[in-house]
């Protein structure tokens, strides 16, 4: 599976884009695909992007280079501002399965998956057009992978700690005016003043000539850092892009300044639902004043309260991983293919049965003999009331999935290569196999699966894919919850 991500960032652009497009990038490293960033970058990029698989170029300008790369790629994401409405139709035409992040409605999108994890998304009114697909609001927010387990934040009774995080370069050099003021007017307060690798050097410096003995400056901050530092913190000032969803993800109550055109309506929208805020524009000549009003306000533990409480539920930190689910099922949708177990699977489906993952979650977890195996393997294909089929895509081994015929039902087995499991694969065999179930036995009424009630993985698949809980039961002495399908109503039963 090859998997492209297009971007820009650096200076006079920002690291909103970049820092988005790693979350993505994260979640297909963590179902086994390393993508390729092709970005536009300077040294800030670079250093976040870190030991990440990227080439660094102009691609809008070097179009026969990327042209180049892009062959036979499957997956192609790509977050710009700088692309027009012809790179967006090229990637269209030439690319399996294109998505595109926006925020704005910016353009008439071609064919393809508009993502926009913004919380004003479902309100900008996208047209709707002939296979143009959208995943719209913030349960599809990428946020770095640092952020996707994250607990209920508890308030303090008072605020300690304020921390400032303007993006990555503070073209206004507003760190150090908003560090001024609380300096003068909350001297008491920890204050932590987040560097990102954009800042001049000049803005260092005027930050670090107004700090005090209470203020900790912070440089270019990994995810896992920032992580512990919004933790730490009671309230933050922050610019109004991507790092508002990491906030929100961390209940960390926030002043919101819009540092760019492109933030106004994500704050707008944060605003309605109470988790921010909002200072206004980072011109504002009043933004200082402004600030400290909103500090008053969240002097207030209730106040913060709600706050935490209305940004954590909106951000789940599933967004990035919604996204990847999504394009790896549309993806896989239309190239795999089903038929029938014949000799020559044999070693396959044993390596794949006795495979770790598969045991666990077996009735009988023991090791099996490939004797045993191949006895059984030549029983089952040859059995008439055995409909055993094997799933592959390009003629590679994905999985297997197995109906015994008993009287009226059929009793489902199904396992899958582990590279492939929660990828949506699993869903597609399924729908697959029940359509050539019910071809060649008509007859059948009842889809009968027996889980563990220990492997909520499982019991989760089933459910989602419409089989009813029917109860508890032994199954080969073993505890086990029975999920039911009916093929007659092809939904529940």
């Amino acid at each position: 599976m090859k998997v492209f991500i297009i971007t820009e960032g650096g200076k006079g652009i920002g690291l909103g884009h970049i820092t988005r497009c790693l979350s993505i990038y994260e979640a297909f490293e963590d179902r086994g695909i390393t993508p390729l960033f092709i970005v536009i970058a300077d040294r800030s990029v670079k250093a976040l992007l870190g030991d990440k698989n990227y080439i660094a170029f102009n691609w809008l300008k070097n179009e026969k280079k990327l042209r180049d790369l892009l062959i036979d790629v499957d997956i192609v994401i790509v977050d710009s501002y700088l692309a027009d409405i012809v790179f967006y139709n090229k990637i269209s035409k030439n690319i399996k399965v294109p998505v595109f992040i926006d925020d704005n409605n910016r353009l008439k999108y071609p064919e393809a998956t508009i993502v926009n994890g913004s919380i004003c998304a479902k309100d900008l009114n996208y047209p709707k057009g002939k296979n143009i697909k959208y995943l719209l609001g913030s349960e599809y927010a990428p946020i770095r992978k640092g952020f996707w387990d994250v607990k209920k934040r508890k308030i303090r009774a008072k605020i300690k700690n304020v921390m400032i995080t303007l993006g990555g370069c503070d073209l206004k050099d507003t760190s150090s005016k908003l560090l001024a003021m609380l300096v003068d007017n909350y001297p008491d307060l920890n204050k932590y003043v987040v560097i990102a690798k954009g800042f001049s050097a000049s803005s260092i410096n005027r930050i670090k000539k107004k700090k005090d003995n209470r203020t900790q400056l912070f440089y270019c901050l990994d995810s896992s850092a920032m992580k512990n530092l919004m933790q730490k913190s009671d309230i933050s000032i922050s610019a109004g892009g991507q790092t508002l969803y990491e906030l929100a993800r961390m209940g960390l109550p926030t002043i919101a300044i819009c540092v760019a055109d492109n933030q106004v309506k994500n704050c707008n929208g944060w605003l309605k639902k109470r988790f921010i805020e909002y200072a206004g524009d980072v011109q504002d000549k009043d933004l200082a004043k402004k600030v400290r009003i909103s500090i008053r306000r969240m002097e207030h533990k209730d106040f913060r309260e709600k706050s935490s409480l209305a940004g954590q539920e909106k951000v789940d930190g599933k967004g990035a991983k919604r996204v990847v689910y999504y394009c790896l099922n549309e993806a896989f949708k239309n190239t795999i293919q089903l038929r029938k177990a014949k000799k020559t699977d044999v070693n396959l489906v044993y390596k794949l049965s006795n495979s770790k993952a598969v045991r666990e979650v077996s009735f009988n977890p023991g090791k099996i003999l490939l004797k045993d195996h191949v006895e059984w393997f030549s029983q089952k294909i040859k059995d008439k009331k055995c409909l055993f089929l094997i799933a592959e895509i390009k003629g590679k081994f994905l999985g297997q999935i197995r109906y015994d015929e008993n009287g009226v039902s059929a009793l489902i087995s199904i396992s899958l290569d582990e590279k492939y499991r929660s990828s949506g694969v699993g869903s597609i065999v399924l729908r697959g196999s029940i359509q050539e179930l019910k071809q060649l036995k008509p007859k059948l009424k009842l889809i009968n699966a027996f889980v563990k009630e220990s492997n909520v993985v499982s019991i989760k698949f089933f459910e989602k894919n419409n089989f009813v809980y029917k109860g508890s039961k032994l199954f080969d002495g073993v505890k086990a919850c029975e999920y039911v399908y009916s093929l007659r109503r092809n939904s529940l039963v």
